[in-house]
């Protein structure tokens, strides 16, 4: 049973790495209060590792053909996930706290569309 949830290290690094994505476009933002900055740095990187990871290394193509509705799917995936994360960057920018609750209200969002999109 134990060894079907991986040791206590993957279960950490998992964790680790599903919060990167929406955590650090909130504490760059309230850190460095850049709005664009922010909201490129919620957008950016998901959007690459998902869209284009997916289009390269993924299973986009099938049969020798391209596959439009699963590439419709990833695209629009891939952009509400960039479109929450960059959000939850923007109003962090703006360094109130009410800003803030609505920030980790997007990245809380951010988890849970997330995590409905794994296959």
């Amino acid at each position: 049973m134990y060894g079907a949830f991986g040791t206590y290290g993957e279960r950490f690094e998992t964790v680790v790495s599903l919060l990167i994505f929406p955590v650090t476009p909130i504490i760059y933002g309230w850190v460095v209060k850049d709005k664009i900055g922010a909201a490129i740095v919620g957008a950016v990187p998901i959007f690459l590792l998902l869209f284009f990871g997916n289009l390269f290394f993924g299973n986009l193509i099938y049969m020798d053909s391209f596959n439009l509705s699963r590439f419709l799917t990833i695209l629009i995936y891939a952009v509400s996930l960039a479109t929450l994360g960059s959000l939850a960057g923007y109003f962090a920018s703006k360094r109130e706290f009410k800003y803030l609750i609505i920030s980790i209200f997007f990245g809380v969002l951010w988890i849970s569309v997330f995590l409905r999109g794994i296959d």
